[in-house]
């Protein structure tokens, strides 16, 4: 992608934090978005391991930068239980999993 004057893109392999440490260093972002999630659709022990494990490398790093404002985590919302059959912001988590569990 273009990178404009306020927004950088970075393209990196989340299993080698090498790869994006140096580049997240010399930009200095005030904001960062983490939007990465190995191995969807299997939400197995496995996966869900590797990507608590990878995203705690990424977060611990990005929250030594001091120019940080602001950092967001999407989320997929599995990891809600259901009440009265529908998905609300006013439920609670589901840990029964270990998706959800990584998630939380």
């Amino acid at each position: 992608m273009k990178n404009s004057k306020n927004i950088k893109y970075l393209k990196c392999d989340f299993f080698s934090p090498e790869t994006y440490k140096k580049e997240i260093d010399k930009f200095n972002p005030e904001i960062a978005i983490h939007c990465a999630w190995y191995g969807i659709p299997n939400l197995n022990k496995k996966n869900s391991n590797l990507n608590l494990k990878y995203s705690k490398i990424f977060i611990n790093h990005i929250l030594k930068n001091k120019n940080l404002k602001q950092l967001l985590v999407s989320g997929s919302c599995f990891e809600i239980k259901k009440k009265d059959g529908k998905k609300s912001e006013n439920c609670n988590i589901d840990i029964n999993n270990y998706f959800a569990n990584a998630k939380f």
